[in-house]
């Protein structure tokens, strides 16, 4: 007679025991004296519950790799491709920790611009100047008035230039000290300066080329529009595809070249170099560096109004408020104030966000290198000579420079 039902599994393939039942499926036979484990616990010469036998692969590891090692990161940055947070919180970290050398050059040369502004100012709008004198009764410009309003043109469109060529000038040496700061190298305000000594009449040659070679080809391309839309008399629609099309073709050209001034700082190349150096740069990954463009801005653009607005309106309330009923003279020199303190005090904010743009630059341009020529070898070699040789004199160079 059958004991009753059994699972198919259960004693299949042990031999009965001595009273005829079945062993457990997996138990041996015993001899005199020996125990059987109790449950829960493993046999004499077993590894535990949990753990490998011994000589093979931990879990999770596949035979032949010791395990991950992560990349080192001696500096702000990770020596490998970087993702976009990597790449704003590299430049956050470099900036901070060259502040003096980056934040305090920022805002001479946003001072310095400033402080020649309210020169020109001063200059064309002095004391004694009757601004009622530049306009006739009818409402229209004598010529002592067309020849100051072409001075005063002239001379403000010069200093946009020279605030053109000086921030160029700036954030293409800031990126000196955030290079350094991916080997975890200090970079001291004279030290960043002598650095780029080489380097400046190349960048303000380049931001010439930028300036003389595209900004007259842009608008002479719009003159061409404005010209056949009012000659040949083209539908609205069709201009403005035109000029959207010119502007999308000005920006993905703008992207393509904007690591020349990197280049041409870390790799001491020559103007037209640099500029084909960062168009290879850039192959492949030409929309992810658009992003990382556009968030950048977007962040610096929400912190500086953040800040920047409610000082403009302060200054500019308390100057509406010790006006009166005074001259027009007097109005535009009291307007003239107002703008300089404004000028003056968001210069230090707007120097905040130009070094932050160096950093994000400075560190898409080393992230590309590391994708598309192994740069982080390179810069593991460097940070082993480095730490080497710590506490030996003699200065060291920046990434990329004699590479």
């Amino acid at each position: 007679m059958s004991d009753g039902p059994r699972h198919p599994a259960d004693g299949m393939g042990t031999p009965p025991g001595p009273n005829g039942r079945q062993r457990p499926s997996g138990s041996q036979t015993q001899g005199p004296g020996e125990q059987q484990p109790q449950w829960g616990q493993q046999p004499p010469g077993q590894p535990q519950w949990g753990q490998q036998p011994p000589g093979q692969p931990q879990w999770g590891q596949p035979p032949g790799y010791p395990g991950y090692i992560a990349p080192p990161k001696p500096g702000v940055i990770p020596l490998r491709p970087l993702g976009v947070g990597e790449i704003l919180d590299g430049a956050f970290q470099a900036t901070r920790k060259n502040a003096k050398a980056m934040f305090g050059s920022a805002v001479l040369f946003q001072l310095g611009v400033a402080v020649l502004m309210a020169l020109a100012a001063g200059a064309f709008f002095g004391a004694g100047t009757n601004v009622e004198s530049f306009i006739q009764p009818d409402g229209m410009p004598t010529a002592a008035g067309i020849a100051f309003g072409g001075g005063v043109f002239a001379t403000f469109l010069l200093l946009a230039l020279l605030n053109s060529f000086s921030v160029f000038v700036l954030q293409g040496v800031l990126v000196i000290p955030v290079s350094r700061a991916v080997l975890n190298q200090h970079t001291r305000f004279k030290q960043m300066w002598g650095r780029a000594k080489g380097r400046i009449w190349p960048l303000i040659g380049l931001c010439a080329l930028w300036l003389f070679i595209g900004g007259p080809l842009f608008f002479a391309a719009l003159v061409l529009l404005i010209v056949l839309g009012v000659g040949a008399e083209l539908n609205g629609w069709i201009i403005a595809v035109l000029v959207l099309v010119m502007l999308a073709a000005a920006l993905w050209i703008g992207i393509k070249v904007m690591l020349a001034p990197a280049a041409l700082v870390l790799e001491e190349i020559g103007v037209f170099a640099s500029i084909g150096r960062s168009w290879r740069l850039m192959r492949r990954n030409w929309w992810r560096i658009f992003g990382i463009v556009l968030l950048t801005l977007l962040i610096v653009g929400i912190v500086t109004s953040v800040v920047t607005v409610p000082i403009q309106f302060i200054v500019s309330f308390f100057g509406m408020g010790t006006g009166g009923a005074e001259s027009a003279e007097s109005m535009v020199v009291s307007s003239l104030i107002v703008s300089l303190v404004s000028t003056i005090v968001s210069s230090v904010f707007y120097a905040v966000a130009y070094a932050f743009q160096a950093g994000v630059t400075a560190l898409m341009y080393v992230d590309l290198r590391m994708r598309h020529e192994g740069f982080d070898i390179v810069l593991m070699k460097e940070a082993e000579r480095l730490a080497a040789t710590a506490g030996q004199s003699g200065p060291a160079s920046s990434p990329g420079q004699g590479y």
